[in-house]
């Protein structure tokens, strides 16, 4: 992996140079992977949206929501009412919304952009997605965090579905988990996800304007999934779940109407996988 002087890494795997300021991921030579801040969050939604997220009343909001992404303007809202912890969650997942839809392809549902999915990556998202918000499968992790998800009741099948969305809004939230996800704990996202974090790669280090913003280098080696989901759960469900945007509880006891989030971010780079 090129590097200079000081072991930080300068280039992708494709041979791309890294030109913005945070990397996701491993930033030098045998160094481990890095999450982003808070403070860098905000600062990716400055540069790459417009301003950073705007904490709000709930009568800026739609009903029974927490947060929102306006597509038309580039702007994210968090509810004023929620703990300090819980907004950052929430405005992570609003700005990954941002993100997406900033750097993604034309298309006809709803939005005009999106990263789009393939078979490969919905695979890993549907993982990231009911790891992330599964509440039965939180409650037992909490117990047992090597424990096998099929050995749960209740332990799979929790999709952006499950919580109210259909159409075209259904792989946005995979995508703004999966975005959100690999900001917060990138080895975890490139370990169950390599295709997916590659892909985010290729559109990050490769857009014109946001590569200055978000750009990527490689997976850090000797990471078993276990142990990052143990990290990962013990960080994400500690401070209780919560609902975002128009997602609505529906019947399943594994959703709970939420979606436990995890805040990071600021000029950045994702890292890629090998």
């Amino acid at each position: 992996m090129p590097s200079d002087a000081t072991g930080r890494i300068t280039h992708d795997n494709k041979g791309r140079e890294l030109v913005a300021k945070h990397i996701v991921g491993r930033r030098s030579v045998g160094g481990a992977d890095e999450a982003l801040s808070p403070a860098e969050l905000d600062a990716v939604a400055e540069e790459g949206l417009g301003r950073r997220p705007e904490v709000v009343a709930a009568a800026a909001l739609r009903r029974g929501t927490v947060g929102k992404y306006d597509p038309k303007t580039g702007w994210t809202f968090v509810y004023r009412g929620l703990p300090p912890e819980i907004k950052d969650m929430v405005a992570a997942h609003e700005v990954s919304h941002g993100l997406d839809h900033k750097v993604g392809e034309f298309e006809k549902l709803g939005w005009t952009r999106t990263i789009p999915i393939t078979k490969e990556m919905r695979r890993e998202l549907k993982t990231i997605y009911n790891d992330l918000n599964n509440s039965q499968l939180a409650k037992a992790r909490a117990e047992n965090p090597d424990i096998n998800p099929a050995d749960v009741y209740w332990g799979t099948g929790v999709t952006p579905k499950t919580f109210g969305y259909r159409g075209g809004h259904v792989d946005r939230e995979y995508l703004a988990e999966g975005i959100r996800a690999a900001m917060n704990n990138p080895n975890y996202v490139k370990t169950v996800g390599p295709k997916f974090y590659a892909q985010l790669a290729d559109f990050f280090n490769a857009h014109p304007q946001y590569r200055k913003i978000i750009s990527s280098t490689r997976l850090a080696a000797g990471l078993g999934v276990l142990p990052l989901l143990r990290t990962i759960h013990r960080r994400t469900y500690k401070d209780g779940l919560l609902q975002l945007d128009h997602a609505q509880r529906r019947g399943c006891p594994c959703a709970g109407g939420t979606h436990p989030l995890s805040r990071s971010g600021g000029d950045l780079d994702f890292d890629p996988p090998r």
